[in-house]
């Protein structure tokens, strides 16, 4: 469910009054974006649920800060995205550099509508691929690739949520997405596509 930025405000009203129960609303309208940019950045379930839970939790007990003039979801993706950062930079220190996706189950799917096995098989290693080459990127770049991709962020919500500039985010985007499609290069599953070769810091999905 869904909510515009007026309900929102409304809700989050409630809940600063002690309305316990109204989080559980913002809770359902955000939880399922919250966990994708989780799951995309840390490339594991468990941990993306793990940080999900977390990220909610300090939403409810900082709600008292938050303003009346943002985006909730916005604030949720900050929050998201600055605890994976935190648990990606404690598992470098700790040299367990694999972020591993769950086994047979490739995290970004492909839409996969053939009944030949052959196929199907076909998809899942390029998932596997395409999930890998995100692995591959530094953190800043893939969490803004994801949201762009994935949440489907303008520039201006992925700048609130990462604290970065605009134009910042847009050059992490093309960077991002360069990287990509040479790591996809170079296993030989992605074509040449112009769409992704603009300048770097343009809009080239407008």
């Amino acid at each position: 469910m869904a909510l515009d930025a007026e309900e929102e405000r409304a809700v989050v009203e409630r809940v600063k009054c002690g309305d316990k129960a109204a989080f559980e609303v913002l809770l359902i309208a955000s939880q399922n974006d919250v966990y994708a940019l989780a799951l995309k950045m840390l490339g594991n379930q468990d941990d993306a649920l793990d940080v999900s839970q977390d990220a909610f939790l300090r939403a409810y007990t900082a709600i008292g800060k938050f303003r009346a003039d943002a985006r909730f979801s916005v604030w949720m993706y900050r929050i998201t995205y600055n605890i994976c950062l935190d648990r990606l930079r404690k598992t470098r220190r700790r040299s367990e550099t694999s972020l591993e996706s769950e086994e047979g189950e490739p995290e970004l799917q492909i839409p996969d509508l053939s009944p030949l096995p052959e196929e199907r098989a076909v998809s899942r290693e390029t998932a596997k691929l395409v999930r890998a080459g995100l692995d591959s990127l530094p953190p800043k770049l893939r969490a803004a690739l994801v949201m762009r991709e994935v949440n489907e962020l303008s520039y201006a919500e992925i700048a609130a949520s990462t604290g970065a500039r605009e134009g910042t985010v847009k050059s992490r985007i093309s960077r991002a997405r360069a990287a990509l499609a040479e790591y996809l290069r170079s296993n030989g599953t992605f074509i040449d596509d112009n769409r992704h070769n603009g300048e770097e810091g343009g809009d080239s999905d407008a």
